[in-house]
C-alpha cells in the first residue's frame, strides 16, 4: 500500500510505478494461467509456504529501499507472495473441509484475509511508514514468516485416531 509513497520519495516516475504494478499483476497472471501445471507438481501447503518464503524475501529486499532494476524481480514475487500462498489456501479449503461446510470456511477465510487482517496491516502500515518509511516491510516479512512457521504444521499432520479408547 506504501510502495508508491516510498518510490516516489526516491525518485521513481510515475509511469515507472504504474510500469511496476502492472509487471506484477501480469506476472500473478502468468502463474494463475499455468495453474494446472503447479497443482500438479506442488501440495496446498507447499504453496503456502512457497507463499510465504516469497513473501518473507520481497518484504525483506523492500525494506532496504532499493531502487533501479531489483525493483523488478521484487515486485514479480507477487507471484508467490499473493498468488501461490492465496491458491494453496483456497485449495487446502476445497481439499480439507466437508462439503456442508465450505462457504462458511471461504467465507471466514475471505473476512480474515481480505478484510479484518488487510486492514489491520494497513492501519499498522501507515505508523510504521510515518515512523521508520520503507523499513516498515519488516514487519511484513515477520508476518509472512510467521504465516509460513504456522503453515509447516499443515505438512504431514498428526493423525487422528479414531474412537480411541483410554488405555
Amino acid at each position: 500500500g506504501f510502495s508508491v509513497i516510498v518510490w516516489r520519495g526516491q525518485g521513481v516516475s510515475a509511469e515507472t510505478i504504474g510500469f511496476l504494478w502492472a509487471m506484477g499483476v501480469a506476472v500473478e497472471v502468468a502463474f494463475l494461467w499455468s495453474l494446472g501445471f503447479f497443482e500438479r507438481r506442488f501440495s496446498p501447503e507447499t504453496m503456502i509456504i512457497a507463499g510465504a518464503g516469497g513473501g518473507v524475501l520481497r518484504w525483506i529486499a523492500m525494506g532496504f529501499a532499493p531502487t533501479g532494476w531489483v525493483l523488478w524481480p521484487l515486485q514479480a514475487l507477487h507471484a508467490l507472495s499473493f498468488a501461490a500462498a492465496h491458491v494453496g489456501v483456497m485449495r487446502l479449503l476445497y481439499r480439507d473441509t466437508p462439503e456442508a461446510q465450505a462457504g462458511m470456511a471461504q467465507t471466514l477465510y475471505a473476512a480474515l484475509s481480505g478484510g479484518i487482517l488487510i486492514g489491520a496491516s494497513m492501519l499498522l502500515s501507515g505508523v510504521l511508514y510515518d515512523a521508520v518509511g520503507a523499513r516498515g516491510y519488516w514487519a511484513m516479512a515477520l508476518i509472512a514468516l510467521a504465516g509460513g512457521a504456522l503453515a509447516l504444521l499443515l505438512v504431514n499432520p498428526t493423525p487422528r485416531v479414531k474412537n480411541a479408547t483410554p488405555g
